[in-house]
């Protein structure tokens, strides 16, 4: 039989050995072919990624010798550049005109899309923050740091005294922006134990009268910046923050003692009943006696 099958193959001309080789040679072109092009793409990639980490703007120059060194011998420079030209078509990369700087320039969609976005949130949050403190303690705390310079004691000083929510550093690599970020947050971070300490001191007095003065020399403070401080990180000043705990409290003292709202009143600070009612609606949402009754349907619920 296997003899028969030779004979047969023989007589035409060895047909499906033909086909097989054919089909392996092509593969073998189109191996070639599409290697160097898939290599350029690759390296193009790592150069977009790694120019784009840190720049908004890249020179086209920068693109193609990065993705070059990428490719480490095995692609050619007409490779890249037809790639960097196959994503300029697409709209991957999009020129940007700056007179003053010979070549061309390349930013991409995402990197527009990003900035855009930090736009829209810089200008939200223009002028909606607290200050971590005022212009003269900011000054103060750039003197304590004699190592900055006054590029970076300047900025010290705009950021902890700005009112707006985002910040923005700028400077090239090794000016200095990763010292000065880190005396901010120190100075930021150095205010936490002393606001904490009053806040502990309320949550354990709450029923005594509150004296803002007391307070700041409890947390070495002015009365100003403890305000500020206070309200930055409970975004409610001392006297908020007494009251809602007072309301607590008393809520606490009704559910669990069964005692009238007048007495539970008395009991975390207030001297009037009225004013004690009035307050407790505005934080609930209904007088004392009200809630109670609906908080005790809903415990047997």
């Amino acid at each position: 039989m296997t003899a028969a099958h030779r004979a047969l193959a023989a007589e035409y001309g060895h047909q499906a050995e033909a086909v097989v080789r054919a089909a392996q040679e092509r593969f073998q072109h189109q191996k070639q072919e599409s290697g160097p092009r898939l290599r350029a793409s690759e390296a193009m990639t790592f150069s977009r990624d790694k120019n784009f980490e840190r720049e908004a703007v890249i020179d086209e120059r920068a693109l193609v010798r990065d993705a070059l060194r990428r490719g480490m011998g095995e692609i050619t420079y007409g490779q890249v550049r037809g790639n960097l030209d196959a994503r300029l078509a697409t709209g991957e990369f999009q020129t940007v005109e700056r007179g003053h700087i010979p070549g061309r320039q390349f930013t991409t969609a995402k990197t527009i899309e990003a900035e855009q976005e930090i736009v829209r949130r810089m200008r939200e949050g223009q002028g909606k923050a607290i200050p971590a403190m005022d212009r003269r303690e900011a000054i103060k705390v750039s003197d304590q740091h004699p190592n900055l310079n006054r590029a970076q004691k300047g900025v010290v000083e705009d950021v902890l005294s700005s009112a707006d929510r985002i910040q923005g550093i700028q400077g090239y690599a090794g000016v200095g922006k990763t010292t000065t970020l880190a005396t901010l947050r120190s100075a930021v971070e150095s205010r936490l134990p002393q606001v904490l300490r009053v806040i502990e001191w309320i949550r354990k007095n709450y029923a005594k009268p509150l004296h803002i003065a007391a307070l700041a020399r409890l947390a070495s403070m002015s009365p100003a910046s403890l305000h500020r401080q206070f309200k930055a990180v409970t975004a409610m000043s001392p006297l908020q923050y007494q009251k809602q705990v007072r309301l607590q409290k008393a809520q606490q003292i009704m559910l669990s003692e069964s005692k009238d709202a007048a007495s539970s009143g008395y009991a975390v600070g207030y001297g009037s009943p009225s004013q004690f009612s009035r307050e407790y609606q505005r934080m609930f949402g209904a007088p004392p006696h009200q809630h109670m009754h609906r908080m005790r349907l809903l415990e047997r619920a």
